[in-house]
């Protein structure tokens, strides 16, 4: 019995009908995050559905890999199951890794187009707001300064408050310093902004760019205390469903508001507030696509 290396997702499952005279017969694979099961299409589904179906778990080394949903008849012809299940191996393992693999890229794919979404209205909020306040109080100011008996103390007494505006309008937005010198050096610039002392311990490879943005936005969007320290740790766990970074801030006051909270739901993480500080964990992007 063989379901061949070399066949595609569908073929698999037409070869496993074949096999098993069902027709309705179908490989499912765990979800990358274990939290469900796929079809060889990477769209959800749910093993032994159904009141005449039922399912086979194919498991390896003690991990469910997979799981063949058959008729239930076939359920009193164990030696046949078992016989299918095993000799499916190769096909099985290359059939999970593309039905991970598409579900991740699809959620990427999603990702990306609801963070470019959800930067286009901040970018587009951020304009009006520096249109109608600083950007009116600047032309206020250059009528000012082209008076004769202009007063500098009092035209440098309101560049100091437009620029303050600037600075609470672009609060939590993501710095240039941030990609020129990482996490590191923009945490500790915005703790010295924001009121909060800032250190960092983290692993040496950094994230991606959307989790590195968030991560920044995390401990940038927190209450303000200039009583605090903020130490943030940053790791990468690994597990056999996919790699996630774990963003520990310690001592923190509270969880952040603000635009971190979409942008970290869109990001399929959590975050959680502990009696020592506050927690973000978002998957690494692209696990899904690494196995390849």
């Amino acid at each position: 019995v063989s379901l061949g290396s070399g066949s595609t997702p569908q073929d698999l499952d037409g070869r496993l009908a074949d096999l098993l005279g069902d027709p309705g017969a179908r490989l499912l694979v765990p979800s990358p995050n274990h939290a469900g099961w796929v079809d060889v299409s990477g769209g959800p589904a749910v093993p032994g559905e159904g009141d005449d179906r039922a399912a086979t778990v194919v498991v390896r080394a003690g991990v469910p890999v997979a799981a063949i949903d058959h008729d239930l008849t076939l359920s009193a012809q164990p030696d046949l199951l078992d016989l299918v299940a095993n000799s499916a191996g190769l096909a099985i393992e290359q059939s999970a890794r593309t039905a991970r693999a598409r579900m991740e890229a699809e959620r990427l794919r999603t990702a990306a187009e609801k963070l470019r979404a959800a930067a286009g209205d901040r970018r587009q909020e951020i304009n009006d707001r520096l249109t109608r306040g600083p950007g009116r109080r600047l032309e206020a100011l250059a009528v000012l300064l082209e008076e004769p008996d202009a007063s500098l103390e009092e035209a440098y007494a309101e560049l100091k408050s437009v620029l303050e505006e600037v600075r609470d309008i672009s609060h939590g937005e993501v710095p240039l310093a941030l990609y020129e010198a990482g996490l590191g050096p923009a945490l500790q610039d915005r703790g010295g902004t924001a009121g909060s002392r800032v250190s960092l311990h983290a692993c040496a490879v950094e994230p991606e760019p959307p989790e590195l943005e968030t991560l920044y936005l995390f401990v940038s969007q927190m209450p303000a205390d200039a009583t605090r320290e903020l130490r943030c740790e940053l790791e990468r766990r690994s597990d056999q469903a996919a790699d996630t970074w774990r963003f520990a801030v310690h001592g923190a006051p509270g969880l952040p508001e603000g635009s971190v909270r979409e942008r970290v739901e869109i990001l399929a993480g959590t975050m959680v507030m502990g009696e020592d500080g506050a927690v973000l964990e978002i998957p690494c992007a692209g696990d899904g696509l690494d196995s390849l």
